[in-house]
């Protein structure tokens, strides 16, 4: 039984994913140089010297096929750790509240003076 890469789609023959075609574009080599010297110093030195690099080469399709790159962070550690300080600081201004009989009203009062004032110095 033969594999059906009809494109469910357009109905194109031979259709392929792009994972594939991406892969498929990807070839590497592993060069090995080597070169041999004589030095013209007193007496006479071979020199001999190696060197190995590896090489990567894709094809246009391969690279118009290729995975998106991996997206930022959406939100900053500056940005989390001040959620986390204003976090910290509302259920603080709740316990300062309902430890003194308060209530959550006020607690929230707290807060929000807390809050600006806390505002108004970082600027």
């Amino acid at each position: 039984m033969a594999l059906d890469t009809t494109c469910p789609v357009c109905t194109a023959p031979h259709a392929r994913k792009l994972s594939l075609v991406y892969e498929e574009g990807l070839s590497s080599a592993i060069v090995t140089t080597q070169s041999v010297g004589k030095a013209n110093t007193i007496g006479a030195h071979k020199i001999t010297t190696t060197g190995t690099s590896t090489q990567v080469q894709q094809t246009q399709l391969s690279q118009s096929a290729a995975p998106p790159p991996p997206v930022a962070a959406l939100v900053s550690a500056g940005a989390r750790a001040r959620g986390n300080a204003i976090l910290v600081a509302f259920v603080l201004a709740l316990l300062v509240a309902f430890a003194n009989g308060k209530g959550f009203l006020h607690g929230l009062l707290f807060f929000v003076m807390t809050f600006i004032v806390g505002i108004v110095l970082s600027v």
